[in-house]
């Protein structure tokens, strides 16, 4: 394995631990994260996102974050851990998606080490990769897309352009 992957790897478990930090200081569920684990639960009992929709009339929200909540449940995590989980994996790869991201834009690996390591200690993104909360998944999401794009627009690749359409 390359050295620079080993520097990434640092970079993220400095990430976790800072997240797990994170989390024993501040424990709280946000009001949002109250709102998904609620939906969550009728999701659960009821069977299906149409009961989401029927119990809360006024309020959409994409079903994506909560129909991978209800397949963590239902391997057995609790509603909160597995919100927090979808967070915290989807925070895991932000700073390997930053590394490949800026290799795509420039090709100094330092720069890139240390866009990783940025992203890796970047306290908005530790905050929200331990809150309930869809964001850090999109973000994540999008992300790959942008950098699947890059790659495609600047190799030239046909085969870059699947994993970004989808």
């Amino acid at each position: 394995m390359k050295k620079e992957y080993w520097i990434v790897l640092a970079s993220t478990a400095i990430f976790v631990m800072l997240a797990l930090i994170t989390l024993y200081f501040e424990p709280t569920i946000s009001r949002d994260g109250t709102l998904y684990l609620e939906m969550a639960g009728v999701w659960q009992k009821n069977g299906g996102f149409q009961a989401v929709w029927d119990a809360f009339p006024g309020f959409w929200i994409p079903p994506f974050y909560l129909w991978l909540m209800q397949g963590l449940i239902r391997i057995g995590l609790p509603p909160e851990m597995a919100g927090r989980s979808i967070s915290l994996i989807c925070g895991m790869t932000t700073p390997f998606l930053i590394y490949l991201l800026a290799q795509e834009v420039q090709k100094d690996r330092r720069v890139s080490l240390a866009a990783a390591f940025l992203m890796a200690v970047n306290p908005t993104v530790v905050n929200y990769s331990v809150e309930i909360q869809r964001d850090v998944l999109y973000f994540t999401l999008c992300g790959w897309t942008i950098y699947f794009c890059l790659r495609g627009i600047l190799r030239n690749e046909i085969r870059s352009w699947f994993p970004a359409g989808v």
